[in-house]
């Protein structure tokens, strides 16, 4: 969902769909499934894995790399030269990971997760800005906005795992304690969106999607996941990502 939101988003909100949305969409569909062979070439050659698995790993970089340039190459022809102004921060998160990898210091950061999604919903204002042929500002709120509820749900889904390893239920205080940036971000969020609608920036029903987050982080805090299995975990926020776009799709 953090690769298909955006680009829903944005060719929605683009109200067009031409050759060159399809060449962004096979761009940005190979950089997101680049980013795995890439991560496990450097990790042999920082020797973390095996050298046997060097050749598979360079092959399908080789096979993404090339269709992810493929598509940029056409979308540059094409006269989209404004996408350029997204390349520098999706090169440099991506730089920053690769190098944590290599040093065995990519687990457990959720700040760099929140980051990675911040660089996949780029894509959003890149789908906005090729069906409007401009680089439109609007591209930047949706960027936004996207990025918010991605880190929203990254906060929660990490509160969630971390509920299920307790040993029972405790204290309401507690619960709620823990589950605070969850609850702070999913309000905070919300909260801005009504702003916003409220000053005609957005679609005055866009509130009811981030209202699902919010909803779902306050039944987080007071329900624990004691004992729940990680796939459960996932498939719920999945359930709640697939409602948000839904939502976000309509009122846009």
């Amino acid at each position: 969902m953090f690769v298909a939101t955006p680009l829903l988003v944005g060719l929605v909100a683009g109200g067009r769909i031409s050759s060159a949305s399809l060449d962004l969409v096979v761009a940005v569909a190979a950089a997101f499934l680049l980013r795995q062979p890439v991560t496990v070439a450097v990790k042999i050659l920082a020797g973390r894995r095996a050298r046997g698995d060097l050749p598979a790993a360079a092959l399908w970089t080789a096979v993404y790399g090339c269709l992810a340039a493929w598509g940029a190459i056409r979308l540059l022809r094409g006269g989209h030269g404004e996408l350029l102004w997204l390349a520098p921060p999706a090169f440099a998160i991506l730089g920053w990971y690769l190098a944590l990898v290599a040093r065995r210091g990519e687990r457990d950061r959720p700040g760099l997760q929140i980051l990675g999604t911040g660089a996949l919903a780029l894509a959003a204002p890149a789908a906005l800005w090729i069906a409007r042929g401009e680089a439109d500002p609007r591209g930047w709120l949706l960027w936004a906005l996207l990025w918010s509820q991605a880190a929203t749900s990254i906060l929660h889904v990490r509160l969630r795992l971390r509920q299920r390893r307790w040993a029972r239920v405790p204290a309401l205080g507690r619960r709620l304690r823990s589950a605070a940036p969850s609850l702070a971000a999913a309000a905070g969020q919300l909260a801005a969106v009504m702003v916003l609608a409220a000053a005609g920036w957005v679609p005055p029903l866009l509130g009811v999607a981030y209202g699902i987050q919010a909803a779902e982080s306050a039944v987080g805090a007071v329900r624990p996941a004691v004992g729940e299995r990680p796939t459960a975990v996932g498939l719920r926020q999945l359930a709640v990502s697939a409602a948000f776009t839904i939502c976000f799709l309509l009122a846009w």
